[in-house]
């Protein structure tokens, strides 16, 4: 379930990503828990954060998010790009990883 906390972490900007062998650019959005973007190989690309693994220490222009079997590296243009995705995403993984204590198994308020 996204809820309003986690919709508030938005982000949008031009990448570098590396996927495989393919190294190409891309304008990538955040916006409540998934990351997507357009992949000139697969058409759209979209990750739901629930599912992946940061690894933001890479360096301080690149991080990788590892998704099921799949590696996408990322690379910003500059530091402050870089680490304002890299707060942003850690910020939506950490709202998502958050329990709802008032709601049951299936997403439902219990009352």
């Amino acid at each position: 379930m996204i809820t309003d906390s986690v919709a508030s972490v938005n982000l949008k900007g031009s990448l570098q990503i590396t996927h495989g062998e393919a190294t190409y650019g891309a304008d990538v959005v955040l916006f409540g828990g998934l990351m997507s973007w357009i992949s000139p190989l697969r058409g759209q690309e979209t990750v739901d954060l629930r599912d992946c693994i940061l690894d933001s220490t890479t360096s301080e222009l690149e991080w990788t998010i590892i998704f099921h079997d799949e590696t996408f590296k990322f690379v910003a243009e500059n530091p402050s790009v870089a680490e304002n995705w890299k707060s942003g995403l850690s910020q939506a993984m950490a709202l998502l990883q958050e329990p709802e204590d008032d709601l049951d198994e299936e997403g439902w308020n219990e009352e």
